[in-house]
């Protein structure tokens, strides 16, 4: 990955599932130097993008991590659905006595 605007997706990409990323790693997974992973930083860091913290950088306050839910999360949620399912079948019994 050399183009600059597709590393900078992907910077903002991992940024937004992790919350915080490191530049070793930037650097390692997408083949560039660290010195070009800080540019994109500093770069994206005055778009108000991200905020540059030592060796990385981390979403701004007002952001919030777009993480994949648990396993055991999908599973209450997926109960939670059922659960609704059940109310409304039993209320809509009650209904039609």
């Amino acid at each position: 990955m050399s183009s600059k605007q597709t590393r900078q997706s992907f910077i903002l990409r991992s940024l937004h599932e992790t919350g915080q990323i490191d530049v070793s790693d930037l650097s390692d997974i997408l083949r560039v130097s660290q010195t070009t992973i800080r540019k994109d930083l500093e770069e994206l860091e005055g778009k108000q993008q991200l905020v540059r913290v030592y060796g990385g950088a981390r979403l701004p306050m007002d952001h919030k991590v777009r993480r994949r839910p648990t396993y055991g999360e999908d599973l209450r949620s997926h109960e939670d659905i059922i659960l609704d399912y059940e109310e409304k079948a039993c209320y809509q019994i009650i209904l039609e006595i």
